[in-house]
């Protein structure tokens, strides 16, 4: 019988999991995106990355947004084939490259920078030809161009990389730095970079004596995610989601609480009251007033003791002494006349009740301030 009861439970938890794995399978192995600096598939960077490492200078991955670059100079940003730059983020890398620092694109296309415009070169798509490298003397090595768009020739535009169709990199000065574009994306791929005389025509533009060099993954959708979730995979995070949603069922199906345990107010304060009363009534019928009045007093020494470490038999001075340096004027006077009255108390041969209630509540007043430190 009550594994019936328990079977719709059962059915909607295992329900949820299913459904949870099927919408995000846990892969077996991630698949980076191509051109990303940590990727040693063919069409990964890591091999060029690796390389600058083994060098004198620091390399790393940039994965955050381009507002967030370092500021100074002697810096070099390498961009291979970024996706969904936003129009502000172009302005940021240009305001960075003033700086004295150098950005480095590789695209198929220069259409998202403005700064470089392209023409039709008539040339070969896939074609292995002739490339002149235009840095310090003219060199010639033989490399696949797979674009048929060429730089359109500016004045202050630095030729870098021509064939007989016309420019294939170009450089444009911005403030103390530059930014560089290479219609040669695929040059730096794991798989084609020691391929013809790829290597050999792009070192010289990619090698640095110092400074910083950080490959742009952050447009390839490598990117940093704040918060403790980003630490476990998509579908980690959807199984843990399936059992929080079926222990809450569980426990609705329970009907458990999670409150405190609160005592009706009537078992603690009525029965306190009707307590004191009972206690009151019977030292009344009793006579026992001076009784009372020790068990008062001796609970007021209690308390001097416990907040300012006086002796329960320590003279009135002492205690008067002590009041002053916690209490104000008004209230160590209160405290003095309560002393007072005791002192006579114990003089008297009888002690009615009436001084008894007076004396009571001067006492009140002075275990409330002593309660309340």
């Amino acid at each position: 019988m009550r594994s019936k009861e328990h079977l719709p439970l059962i059915i909607s938890i295992a329900a949820f999991l299913v459904v949870g794995l099927l919408v995000i399978k846990p892969n077996s192995e991630e698949v980076a995106p191509p051109y990303v600096s940590s990727s040693a598939a063919p069409d990964g960077v890591k091999g060029l990355f690796t390389l600058l490492d083994e060098g004198d200078i620091q390399v790393g991955a940039w994965t955050k947004p381009w507002a967030q670059l370092p500021d100074g100079g002697d810096q070099t940003l390498i961009v291979i084939e970024p996706r969904d730059i936003a129009d502000e983020e172009f302005e940021q890398i240009e305001d960075w490259v003033a700086l004295g620092n150098e950005v480095l694109v590789f695209v198929d296309e220069p259409n998202d920078w403005e700064m470089f415009s392209s023409t039709d070169g008539w040339g070969h798509g896939d074609a292995v030809q002739d490339v002149v490298g235009m840095s310090g003397l003219e060199t010639i090595g033989l490399g696949e161009v797979s674009t048929d768009d060429r730089l359109e020739y500016r004045e202050d535009l630095e030729r870098i990389l021509i064939d007989d169709n016309g420019i294939l990199a170009g450089r444009m000065e911005i403030g103390e730095g530059g930014i560089s574009l290479f219609l040669l994306p695929d040059w730096l791929r794991n798989d084609t970079i020691l391929e013809n005389d790829h290597f050999e025509l792009l070192w010289p533009h990619l090698k640095r004596e110092d400074g910083l060099v950080w490959f742009n993954d952050y447009h390839r959708g490598i990117q940093d995610k704040p918060g403790l979730l980003a630490a476990y995979p998509n579908w980690f995070l959807a199984v843990v989601l399936q059992l929080v949603i079926g222990a809450l069922l569980w426990i609705w199906y329970k009907a458990v609480r999670f409150e405190p345990a609160y005592t009706p107010r009537e078992w603690t304060v009525r029965r306190g009251d009707e307590t004191l009363l009972a206690v009151g009534g019977w030292y009344e019928r009793q006579k026992l007033t001076r009784e009372a009045f020790e068990q008062q007093m001796t609970y007021v020494r209690s308390l001097i003791r416990e907040q300012w470490g006086l002796r329960t038999d320590a003279s009135d001075p002492q205690v008067l002494a002590a009041a002053r340096r916690h209490w104000q004027q008004e209230d160590v006077e209160r405290l003095a006349d309560l002393l007072q009255r005791w002192q006579e108390a114990q003089k008297m041969s009888s002690y009615p009740a009436t001084q008894f209630r007076t004396d009571s509540q001067k006492a009140d007043f002075v275990i409330k301030k002593l309660q309340g430190e």
